[in-house]
């Protein structure tokens, strides 16, 4: 062993812990920004949904009542042929709002589903392994 490698090997023990750390640092800063982009993104999607809700139920709903005005005749007398076409107007709106509604219903419970759930505990760990491992390392280089 030459005498610069006797020299540089007490420094390349020092330096592993702190590189150790560096490189955990790193990480824990990157699983922080992912998280607060994710969250981010959660709130775009919240908004969206409060959109689409709104956007789509509003004039849905004012189709069906109009419909449900013209059946009850309030208007004025319909033929056969026109009454059960405003029928068909009233249960595929009332169908296609079922389905805005199931689909809003969904996508408002997705982020409380066991997947989500474990997706938010892993991360958790992940940074609490991450600083527990930044602690370790800052102990053993002192």
């Amino acid at each position: 062993m030459s005498r610069v490698d006797a020299a540089s090997e007490p420094l390349t023990a020092l330096n592993a812990p702190e590189a150790r750390v560096a490189v955990l640092e790193a990480r824990l800063k990157e699983a922080v920004a992912e998280i607060s982009d994710l969250r981010a993104r959660d709130a775009l999607k919240t908004q969206f949904l409060a959109n689409i809700s709104h956007d789509l139920r509003t004039p849905l709903t004012a189709v069906i009542t109009h419909a449900e005005i013209l059946r009850d005749g309030i208007l004025g007398d319909l033929t056969p042929r026109q009454l059960e076409s405003v029928r068909g107007i009233i249960s595929g709106g009332r169908q296609l709002l079922n389905q805005v509604g199931e689909i809003l219903t969904y996508a408002a419970e997705r982020p409380t589903s066991s997947h989500s759930s474990r997706r938010d505990s892993r991360s958790r760990k992940c940074s609490s392994r991450s600083a527990s491992s930044m602690n370790r390392c800052s102990r053993r280089s002192d």
